[in-house]
This record gives structure tokens, sequence and C-alpha cells, in this order.
């Protein structure tokens, strides 16, 4: 039997992605052969097909994230499942994904929302309860905040009671900023379950959208700190960003990097951390480099993050907003839309 994957032969960008047809995944002993139904679109993708960088070897079949249905295994046949966090052959229709990778999805949700939600989610619950312990009363900045893991993280650390100042690159994202980064005040007893599972605040806080890029945001962005700065910035921006995250940090406060998509952020000058090397430049500051794979680097790790995202979900704390779907024969085209973050929200290919 054949099935329709899409093949990166050569590295580049979206006009790389070809749809080929192979022979079915034969699993081998550790794998679960999984039916794909939706397939979660995102940035890390686009940078495994260029090959930079994170170094990827060709030819392969992208993608880090999928949802769909067990066709052979120990388990069940046909139960539902969202595997993600590996490479293995997810631009396809058959994955012969890793046992320790996949997660059964709970009854109440569907299939689009786990391929949406679950590796955004789980890198956010790795940012601000794992590598991080964000609370109430600080004052955290999000880069990138209409964009998936920034909504997720603008979410949980909103949930955890701390004010959020989200960025985002145009005003069309300002609306999707507001809108989706804090749950209703009417869904604050569902929080409240949600804070005894997962030690947060029960009461939502506060989030101020701030549309910009480059230096023009240091102004608007310390103002809505009240002028001290922020006690935590998440930045997966590199070169675009680097400069202005550590100027935006108060005193004891943490840089929190988790990607770059916009290239390696180049050298730091560690001494701007310490407040003595430049005007403005907060003191006795943090830069922590955080790749959420390492955290999540065993099943029962990741098994956890997910139990989590499916809590918030259920809890109405993670809400996620499909941008766009997607034919698999499309991928190329759901890479672009991606690459020129025209959208706020989550891009899937649909099978």
């Amino acid at each position: 039997m054949f099935v329709r994957a899409v093949e990166v032969a050569v590295h580049g960008g979206p006009e790389v992605l070809t749809l080929v047809e192979r022979e079915d995944p034969v699993p081998g002993p550790g794998d679960v052969l999984i039916r794909n139904e939706f397939i979660g679109v995102n940035f890390v993708d686009i940078q495994h097909t260029a090959g930079r960088p994170y170094p990827t070897q060709v030819p392969f079949i992208p993608g880090t994230e999928a949802a769909g249905t067990v066709v052979s295994d120990t388990r069940r046949a046909g139960q539902r499942v969202v595997h993600f966090g590996h490479t293995t052959g997810v631009y396809a229709e058959l994955t012969a994904a890793p046992r320790d990778f996949v997660v059964p999805v709970p009854d109440e949700v569907s299939l689009e929302t786990a391929a949406a939600v679950m590796l955004t989610g789980s890198t956010a619950h790795v940012l601000t309860r794992v590598a991080t312990q964000v609370g109430p009363g600080q004052t955290v900045v999000v880069h990138a905040a209409a964009g998936g893991t920034g909504w997720a993280v603008s979410a949980l650390a909103a949930a955890a009671g701390a004010h959020v100042v989200a960025v985002v690159s145009s005003p069309a994202k300002r609306e999707a900023a507001a809108k989706h980064e804090v749950a209703a005040k009417h869904e604050v007893a569902a929080k409240r379950e949600a804070a005894a599972k997962h030690e947060v605040a029960a009461s939502a806080g506060s989030v101020t959208v701030v549309v910009g890029q480059g230096p023009e945001l240091i102004g608007p962005i310390r103002a809505a700190t009240g002028g001290r700065g922020a006690d935590f910035v998440f930045d997966a921006g590199g070169d675009a960003t680097l400069d202005v995250s550590v100027r935006l940090l108060a005193d004891f406060g943490t840089l929190v990097l988790y990607g770059q998509s916009s290239g390696t952020g180049g050298l730091l000058d560690v001494g701007r951390l310490s407040g003595i090397n430049g005007p403005g430049d907060a003191a006795s500051t943090t830069v922590k480099w955080v790749a959420a794979g390492h955290y999540l680097a065993s099943g029962t790790a990741r098994a956890s993050a997910a139990a989590a995202v499916f809590a918030d979900v259920a809890a109405g704390v993670l809400r996620p907003r499909i941008a766009a779907r997607y034919p698999l024969a499309e991928a190329a085209a759901a890479h672009r839309t991606l690459a020129d973050r025209a959208t706020a929200g989550k891009v899937l290919l649909t099978l």
C-alpha cells in the first residue's frame, strides 16, 4: 500500500515541499502507527525545511505535531491520539511515531484542537511553569503574542495572575491578541479548578497589547510596565528583538530566549546584565535559553505536559484559534502563510 506524504529533497523555502507517494511506514518495536487527521504547522517546520538554524538531513518528511487515530499497536486500534515533539514522518497520511511521543486525547477534546494546541501549549507550559515560575503580581513581556507559542505563553502567564504586555507587529493583530490571551471573567471558576491542578493563581491577571516593531517598542512597553521594566521577557525572535528585550528588563529580571526566528541573535555583551555598561540597562539580570524539547525529553515529562495542556483547554485558559486550514497537498501554501506572519492563530494541514 502507498500513502501520500510531503517530502523535502533539498533544503529551501516552501517551494521545496513536494507531495509524493511512499510505501506505508512500517512501525518498529517501539512505534505506534497512526493515521493522521490534522497536522499542526509550526515555525520550526519552516526552519527544518530550510536546514537552518537547525540542521536536517535530506530527504525527509517534515513536521513535529499531528493528531489522529491508532492503526496498529498494543493500544486499542482506533484510539484518538496526538503525537508531538518528534520529527519522524509527520507530514503524511500515516506516521510510525515513537510510542513515548504519543498521548491519548480525552473524549471532550477534538482532534483538531489537539493538533492546534499541543506543541505550543506544552512549550508555553515549560516556559512559564517549569523553566521559570511566572506568578501573581509579576510583569511579563511576550513578543509575537498573536502567534502560536506567544499566544499560549500570554494565556498561561495571565492565568497565573501576571500582568502581560503582549507585543504584536501590526494593528490587525491587536484585536486577536486582546481576545484570546485571557479567559473571560465567567471562566474564573474553571480556572480555580485548573489552579488547584497546576499551582497557578485562581484569578486572571491583565493584558496590555502594544503594537510595533524594533526600538520604537521600548517606550510604550516600559510605560505599560509602570516604568520599572519586566520580571520576564519571553522572546523567540533572535536578531530582531534581542537588544530590545534586554532593555525591557527590570532589575533582577529574566530574559527567556526560546527561538531565533530572525537569526541567531549575535553576541550579547554580558556586561549589560550588570546594569553598569549601558544607560538604561537594568541590574543583576539573567538571560536563559529554554529548549522545550530538553525539558520534555522523557515520555513521562511529555505526558505530564500534555495533561496540563488538556486541563488548560478544559478550563478555558487555552482556547486555540484556527487561522487557516490547508489540505496536505498544499503544505507549501501553509508554510508561506506562516512565514508571511499575516495570520493570528494556528495553521493546520488536514487529511
